[in-house]
């Protein structure tokens, strides 16, 4: 985990150099789209498909390497796919659970390292950063037929908390020029926290404006 981390703060350090050091060559982007949940072993596997949508600026260091900073936001649907719960088979027990939707708070740097085509411009894409998790309750209620005003509520282990984790992600995806100042590119990630219990594939059309 040290290790991991110690990368990702040297990739930071010289994006932030290569950023506060640069002359021109600056693009405002503003990125949306879907995010897709892969189920894996973490608590927010009980969380389906969501959208994600965020800004930031890029920064073109030579003709075929760029680098962005960015702010995103993401949102999943609660779905309770993958609860892990076992009720003692007494008669007259009864159960229901429930959820609210959860949200990522994203902040990230990215490489972006394109080749130049006739019309797109392909490119390859190294992301690294922080997933703030805000994870919703998942509440577990309990009675008895007998008595159905004596309901009682649990929260299941793991939802309710808020917590932190480091992330990498690879990409692919190609940009097309809209003038002499936008740009539209579109990409597919596959993003993975380090503690490998979370993974993301997020589909993302982003527009870039020059400033």
């Amino acid at each position: 985990m040290s290790y991991r981390r110690s990368i990702m703060t040297v990739v930071a350090i010289l994006t932030l150099s290569q950023l506060l050091n640069a002359q021109g060559n600056f693009r405002l982007q503003v990125v949306g789209g879907g995010s897709l949940n892969s189920p894996t072993t973490g608590v927010f596997s009980n969380w389906g498909d969501g959208w994600t949508l965020g800004g930031g600026f890029s920064h073109s260091i030579s003709p075929s390497i760029d680098l962005a900073l960015n702010i995103g936001y993401a949102r999943y649907p609660y779905q309770g796919r993958n609860l892990q719960l076992a009720f003692p088979a007494v008669v007259g027990l009864r159960w229901s659970i429930s959820g609210q939707s959860s949200n990522v708070i994203e902040a990230s740097i990215a490489a972006r390292v394109s080749t130049s085509a006739l019309f797109i411009d392909p490119f390859l894409s190294l992301t690294t950063g922080l997933y703030r998790f805000n994870i919703s309750e998942i509440i577990i209620s309990t009675w008895f037929d007998s008595s159905p005003q004596n309901m009682s509520r649990s929260t299941y282990i793991g939802s309710g908390v808020s917590t932190t984790r480091g992330f990498a992600a690879i990409g692919a995806g190609f940009s097309i020029p809209l003038g002499s100042s936008i740009r539209v590119t579109l990409e597919g990630r596959f993003a993975q926290t380090f503690h490998s219990k979370e993974i993301f594939v997020p589909l993302l059309t982003t527009v870039q404006f020059d400033l």
